[in-house]
């Protein structure tokens, strides 16, 4: 292992030294798929060979030229890197991704020259990796042990020992009663109802509270889980879990059992839209009422130019099919996703689309969602059997709609007209994710709609 130094100011003792690996910038060009990444870019004083986030330990000493050093801390994540590297995901993806890099204080000072050899004088106590301690800190649901494991690390600098002790207060901490009402004191979650450019390099965001389901709690107990693979949930790889639709329909029927839920109304949207479907032809008996929110139960509105490729990819899984489709999880696609067919692209916050691809961009989950592509016919093929179940239950439905949406078009929205006469259908400036831009609209439709569906 060898070594290439830069002179840049760190963060004191504790952060005398950032590291960052040559095998970490190879990773990079290959998953942003960019060659202009250069040595430096990541802000580290010392670009190593070797040295790897996930083999380097809290604690452990080198040897480098003539001086010997101390690992401290992982990075600590900012949106610096992403602004040297013009790319906003960039902190996100260092933690979701598992490199990086490390900080080192200096235990013996000494001439540091490009090419010196790296040779460990010592290993940290505890056993706790760079990366491991890094997701400790910066990832859900932090795993006790190495929590326990961390606080026993001398060598770990204060100000993540401080970070990792109230943690570990709030674990040791019996879990507070569930409010018996919604409401907030001081703090209180607030969305992005606009981004105004300022400068070409500075917006301003205007900013509402997060008025959807609150405005429903009230009234409604209102479940709003992320299916396995997506969002907070787990993420089990293919050959862990069988990524169909009827398998994430089991996995939802099964936490509703869990949590006592015999009847319900269902919100259906995109992915949503197969399960909602599933559960209602299950169990007809437990479905009060369905709101609809660009979530097709019919061929119509499907747009051709969006979806006859995953249908070919779906029919015939080559990699020549596949390639588009992979086109489909970059974040120009995820970006279009959000803003096709908004009148005024400003009311949606840039968070949204940032904050998705960097799920997407997990180790695994491209492979989950080529998965649920290709299983994604099985859902037309239940369009028969759920429109049946529209005729005979004549269940209340509101679909409230997009209806610039590229990808479910309004046809989609109309359709549930045909065996749902009474069926209520708003069409509405916006595209796929309309609550994006029409949240206070669209909740105001359903208040009403579920008022009288469910009264």
């Amino acid at each position: 292992m060898t070594a290439r130094a830069t002179c840049r100011a760190t963060g004191g003792e504790q952060r005398a030294v950032l590291v960052y690996q040559t095998q970490s910038y190879a990773y990079w060009r290959k998953v942003l798929e960019r060659d202009d990444p250069e040595f430096g870019q990541f802000g580290e004083n010392f670009t190593v060979d070797g040295l790897a986030d996930d083999e380097v330990r809290i604690g452990d000493r080198y040897r480098i030229g003539e001086a010997e050093f101390e690992v401290t801390q992982p990075r600590v994540t900012c949106y610096r890197v992403g602004m040297r590297l013009n790319e906003p995901r960039m902190a996100s993806l260092l933690v979701a991704h598992h490199r990086p890099g490390f900080y080192l204080r200096v235990i013996a000072e000494g001439r540091v020259r490009a090419g010196d050899p790296i040779t460990r004088t010592r290993t940290g106590r505890g056993s706790l990796s760079v990366a491991n301690t890094d997701t400790l800190l910066y990832l859900p649901d932090p795993d006790p042990a190495r929590l326990r494991t961390a606080l026993t690390i001398e060598a770990l600098s204060p100000g993540w020992q401080q970070s990792f002790q109230e943690m570990s207060h709030r674990l040791d901490r019996p879990p507070a009663p569930a409010p018996t009402a919604p409401g907030w004191r001081g703090f209180k979650r607030l969305r992005v109802t606009q981004v105004v450019p300022e400068t070409p390099t500075v917006s301003s965001f205007l900013l509402r509270p997060i008025d959807f389901i609150p405005a429903l709690a009230d009234t409604y107990r209102v479940i709003a889980p992320d299916m396995i693979g997506f969002g907070q949930s787990a993420m089990p790889t293919v050959d862990e879990f069988d990524y169909t639709f009827d398998t994430l329909t089991d996995v939802t029927a099964a936490l509703l059992e869990q949590l006592g839920v015999d009847r319900f109304a269902v919100y259906a949207q995109d992915y949503g839209a197969p399960i909602a479907w599933r559960l209602a032809t299950r169990s007809p008996q437990r479905i009060t009422a369905i709101i609809t929110q660009n979530g097709n139960g019919y061929t119509d509105g499907f747009v051709k130019a969006f979806w006859d490729g995953l249908f070919a990819y779906a029919e015939n899984p080559t990699p020549e099919n596949e390639a588009p489709l992979r086109g489909a999880l970059t974040l120009e696609l995820t970006r279009w996703q959000y803003l096709n067919g908004v009148a005024d692209p400003s009311l949606v916050s840039p968070d949204s689309w940032t904050i998705d691809q960097a799920l997407l961009d997990r180790p695994g989950n491209d492979a989950i969602q080529l998965a649920l592509f290709r299983n994604y016919p099985t859902n037309v093929a239940l369009y028969p059997q759920l429109q049946q179940y529209f005729r005979d239950s004549q269940v209340p439905l509101l679909a409230v709609w997009g209806a610039n949406d590229e990808i479910f078009g309004p046809d989609g929205a109309r359709a549930f007209q045909r065996d749902l006469p009474d069926a209520e259908i708003h069409l509405l400036e916006s595209g796929h994710f309309a609550l994006e831009s029409h949240l206070e609209e669209i909740a105001g439709y359903i208040r009403d709609f579920l008022a009288r569906a469910t009264s």
